[in-house]
């Protein structure tokens, strides 16, 4: 499945920076990064840089792997197989990304910039990725899982 979302997410991507890029929305864009970059507040910006930092790499990760420990220090009954899940879901979204980023070029924005951004800016949108783990995992988890920490099914 991996692979297949990979592709999925690079044709998407190539589409998106190739034959649609001068389509009416897509074109739309620079205009509106534009406007946002100037009519920029310092309550704006912080609140841009506290969810960049929330959809960050280091924040999913991180939260992650204190999900992860949750599971495996649960009272009466570890849950490795879960915590393994998220662990290898959360590396399989950080290789797509990583590997999309590869293979679709997509300039940022003409405006300028609050930050220095990554070299894996920015298509596709880091934002993107980290709901992939979360929505995989959700069905992973039997109907009777809340047994392990004592609520009754």
């Amino acid at each position: 499945m991996l692979p297949v979302r990979a592709a999925a997410v690079a044709a998407l991507g190539l589409l998106l920076t190739g034959p649609l890029a001068h389509r009416w929305l897509l074109s739309a864009e620079d205009g509106v990064n534009r406007a946002l970059a100037a009519h920029r507040t310092p309550l704006a910006t912080a609140l841009a840089d506290g969810a960049s930092l929330l959809a960050g790499t280091g924040s999913v990760i991180t939260l992650a792997a204190l999900c992860a420990a949750a599971l495996l220090l649960a009272p009466h009954v570890p849950r490795w197989r879960e915590a393994a899940f998220l662990a290898v879901a959360v590396a399989a979204q950080s290789a797509v990304f990583l590997l999309v980023t590869l293979v679709v070029e997509r300039e940022r924005p003409d405006v300028p910039h609050l930050d220095r951004p990554p070299h894996t800016s920015s298509f596709p949108p880091a934002m993107s990725g980290p709901p992939s783990p979360s929505s995989e995992g959700w069905p992973s988890s039997p109907p009777d899982a809340c047994t392990a920490c004592g609520a009754a099914s």
